[in-house]
């Protein structure tokens, strides 16, 4: 395993086959899933928000995980669907790091 199952534990996996848009609070473990996350954004003006989370956007073909208000900038993963129906064990062992921006650090939550 890489670390990544720290982000995607098995309760946010089975979340991401279900096809829910999720977000996740680092800081306080809370996660708040579709038209909640429209809401939070909304209300709390997203786009220059510097509160830590992650989103877990699905795309149709996958799923792109960004994590917003960290210092350094954001870094995105992009996991494709066929990946996450091979099971979580599958998914957790995917070298990440090939995914895109990847960096080791970000999802150390």
């Amino acid at each position: 395993m890489n670390g990544i199952e720290k982000l995607i534990t098995p309760y946010i996996y089975e979340l991401m086959v279900n096809g829910n848009n999720i977000m996740l609070f680092p800081d306080n473990k809370q996660i708040i899933l579709n038209e909640e996350i429209d809401e939070w954004n909304f209300t709390h003006e997203s786009i220059n928000n510097p509160i830590d989370r992650i989103t877990f956007f699905n795309h149709g073909d996958g799923y792109v995980i960004h994590r917003h208000g960290i210092k350094g900038g954001a870094t995105d993963i992009v996991i494709a669907m066929q990946d996450i129906q091979k099971g979580y064990e599958h998914l957790i062992n995917l070298p990440f790091e090939n995914t895109g921006t990847f960096n080791y650090e970000w999802w150390k939550i």
